[in-house]
């Protein structure tokens, strides 16, 4: 552990992202706030081993760093993280919302499978406002989100704004 910490500490990425990982794996859950201070880290590797680390060690919580989270998210790194989070507290609705307003499409992303994920039915209105989003890639993740959290107004909903949708999405609606 001592080990480790001390990887927290120095200036090559390497070092730390190992550090972050082996505390992490050994279940050092009292360094988290250390942890934490590597999320804004420069380093593409070290911020994305120090949020996996967050989210590992408190769940749906540990994801609070998308408030403000700038940087694309990988795929992989969506994967991961998906993958540690266990369950979305029933008292945030609110979170989901502004996530789903995220000017971070990567954020939006990951949310959405989050939401198709653990059937979170209290996000669909705001799921249904994207079938607006600027990106077409959000918007078909948006209509295959729908039909996963589907309800008895679902299919009217898309076909309402078939029309209006691009060539992409339309095929996703049908």
């Amino acid at each position: 552990e001592e080990e480790s910490l001390k990887k927290l500490t120095q200036k090559k990425s390497y070092l730390i992202v190992g550090g972050i990982q082996e505390l992490t794996s050994m279940q050092v859950e009292k360094t988290l706030p250390q942890i934490n201070s590597f999320l804004n880290h420069p380093k593409l590797a070290v911020y994305q081993e120090a949020q996996y680390a967050a989210v590992h060690f408190k769940g749906f919580e540990g994801l609070d760093f998308l408030n403000t989270h700038q940087a694309v998210i990988s795929d992989w790194q969506q994967l991961r993280l998906l993958l540690s989070v266990k369950e979305i507290p029933d008292e945030s609705t609110d979170t989901i919302k502004n996530w789903l307003e995220s000017t971070n499409d990567s954020v939006v992303h990951l949310t959405l499978r989050l939401l198709r994920k653990f059937q979170f039915l209290s996000g669909y209105p705001f799921v249904r406002n994207l079938l607006n989003h600027p990106s077409v890639k959000i918007r078909k993740e948006a209509v295959f989100t729908l039909q996963s959290l589907e309800n008895s107004s679902t299919n009217a909903e898309l076909m309402q704004s078939y029309d209006e949708q691009p060539e992409e999405v339309q095929v996703e609606i049908m």
